[in-house]
């Protein structure tokens, strides 16, 4: 975090950066450039009692060296930078880690530089590192009684400090395994419902990663607080941290170490898209729509109640919408369809005026832990590289797994861990390095799979 002040130092600095910027610079994926991670707001707290040092190398030597090298790029010089302190979320940029700290404004932040949530990894990775016996413990207990730490605490509370304060449910045998900040990253697990096996430690440590990630996203992708409603959106960027791991671990990631994709990873592929329906659910239910194309989009919105248990559609309506290139905006409420009952998904899509689906959303009232789910089956068929997916009933986070003659490495779908409605037909391109091999869907909470032989 601090670097020594000495010109020999900073004439280092220098030489490498130039050397970084001459190197990537014509990547036109490039956003800009910053001078560090977290090292003016460490140096600026002057955090347990050093002094503020090094500054000069980020402040004044790399920002001269970026106007002279890539002077078309925006240079900031620390991250996150800005406002009263550092981080503050009103100016400049802002490094969340909503597990630790409580940040004034980051329901909308100017840009949200850093975002971050702990998750398990696919369940065949994570039987590569770690035992069955490790993944779920026998001795396991899902709620802590109150009173009761986690031995985790004990041991690791004076090392680690504040990271540890949070009492949660983690196995003790995942703590070897842990990225030693997750501790504090990891929050919500309750909302789902307790673990009985290795399976459903993995899923309900994946889908809470998951889920935030959906939520927070859609909010700052929104950009402006409901009541402003349409207008210049107050949040610019959301960067999610990170996106991949270089050993095998549980961590913040995004591809593990195996080049796998978690169930994270879905969820913010969805929440990045750059056209986005959004269904805000508070004291009124409210549709939004998010441009982030360079085009005006027109098309026509369709929406629904859907009860899972009548399998049957409620509320239906439609209407034509407009949304501009770079627009945020709220298109109605559903305040004229009167009461709406609270076992039913609601599911909105917004298609154009060929019938290509442009956006899709679907949202629940209840939290996981309090909902029951219908026994969904599923219908797959493969057409060419596409799988193509129907199901009987409501079909709740359904996740698909690849198998060639033992080995689930390795397989690349286009969506993974989504919802599925009676009425809609999922087509989902197959890709990655296997030649054939047997593929399985199967909603989480049915106990039933469908499986389909995939031959390239």
């Amino acid at each position: 975090m601090y670097w020594p002040d000495d010109r020999a130092y900073r004439e280092l600095c220098i030489a490498d950066a130039a050397d970084l910027i001459r190197r990537i610079r014509g990547h036109a994926c490039l956003l800009m450039w910053v001078g560090n991670n977290e090292a003016y707001m460490y140096g600026e707290s002057e955090e347990g009692g050093k002094k503020e040092f090094g500054f000069q190398t980020f402040m004044l030597d790399f920002a001269r060296l970026c106007e002279e090298m890539d002077p078309e790029r925006f240079y900031t010089p620390s991250s996150p930078f800005g406002g009263k302190d550092a981080n503050d979320a009103l100016e400049g940029d802002t490094h969340a880690y909503s597990g630790a700290y409580h940040v004034a404004g980051l329901q909308y932040p100017v840009f949200f530089s850093e975002d971050c949530y702990t998750t398990a990894l696919p369940l065949h990775s994570m039987r590569r590192f770690m035992s069955e016996e490790e993944i779920y413990p026998k001795d396991y207990v899902n709620c802590l009684p109150y009173g009761a730490k986690n031995p985790a605490y004990a041991v690791n509370r004076h090392k680690y400090g504040f990271r540890y304060w949070r009492n949660l449910p983690i196995p003790e045998t995942w703590h070897r395994y842990l990225d030693e900040y997750a501790q504090c990253e990891y929050w919500g697990i309750e909302r789902y419902y307790d673990a009985t096996d290795v399976e459903s430690m993995v899923y309900r440590a994946s889908v809470c990663a998951a889920d935030y990630f959906k939520s927070t996203v859609e909010r700052v992708r929104r950009g402006i607080p409901t009541e402003n409603g349409t207008g210049f959106r107050r949040t610019q960027g959301h960067l999610n941290w990170k996106l991949k791991d270089a050993f095998p671990m549980i961590s913040f990631t995004l591809i593990d170490a195996f080049l796998e994709l978690t169930q994270p990873y879905y969820s913010i592929k969805r929440a990045y898209s750059p056209i986005l329906l959004s269904i805000e659910i508070g004291d009124h239910i409210r549709l939004w729509g998010v441009n982030d194309t360079s085009e005006d989009v027109d098309g026509t919105l369709e929406f629904c109640a859907f009860s899972k248990f009548d399998n049957e559609v409620r509320e239906p309506f439609t209407m034509p919408v407009r949304i501009l290139a770079g627009e945020s905006r709220i298109f109605t409420t559903l305040d004229h369809l009167g009461p709406i009952r609270r076992d039913c998904i609601l599911f909105c899509i917004l298609k154009d005026k060929t019938g290509t689906v442009l956006a899709r959303n679907i949202e629940h009232f209840d939290m996981e832990r309090d909902t029951l789910f219908p026994d969904a089956k599923l219908s797959l068929q493969v057409e060419g590289t596409e799988l193509v997916i129907q199901t009987d009933q409501y079909a709740h986070c359904v996740i698909l797994t690849g198998d060639e003659e033992g080995d689930a490495f390795g397989w690349e779908f286009s969506d993974n861990y989504f919802h599925l409605l009676p009425f809609e037909t999922k087509r989902v391109q197959i890709g990655g390095m296997h030649t054939a091999g047997t593929i399985t869907a199967k909603p989480y909470y049915s106990p039933y799979k469908t499986e389909v032989f995939h031959q390239k």
